[in-house]
């Protein structure tokens, strides 16, 4: 278990609001900006302590894998209508 949910009697239910509404960004630039905001919200005090306790080694590992699972799932889609096109059962 991560040392952070230690702290927590479980179970636990953690709720964490921060004030935030989201507008589709119109650019690459925009997106960053408010990826940025967000960030910078969920680890601020009033935020979230998981977010809280991130450091750039352990959000760049989380987002890798995150990255690599969506690159997966994208993939088996791919393949698997690939298969069907050609006539291939999966």
């Amino acid at each position: 278990m991560p040392r952070l949910l230690q702290r927590f009697p479980f179970p636990a239910i953690m709720v964490f609001m921060i004030e935030y509404t989201f507008t589709p960004a119109a650019d690459f630039r925009t997106a960053i900006d408010n990826l940025y905001t967000i960030v910078t919200l969920l680890r601020s005090k009033d935020g979230c302590p998981f977010d809280r306790a991130q450091t750039p080694k352990t959000s760049l590992s989380h987002s890798l894998m995150k990255l690599m699972s969506i690159f997966r799932h994208a993939m088996t889609k791919i393949l698997r209508n690939a298969g069907r096109k050609s006539g291939m059962s999966s």
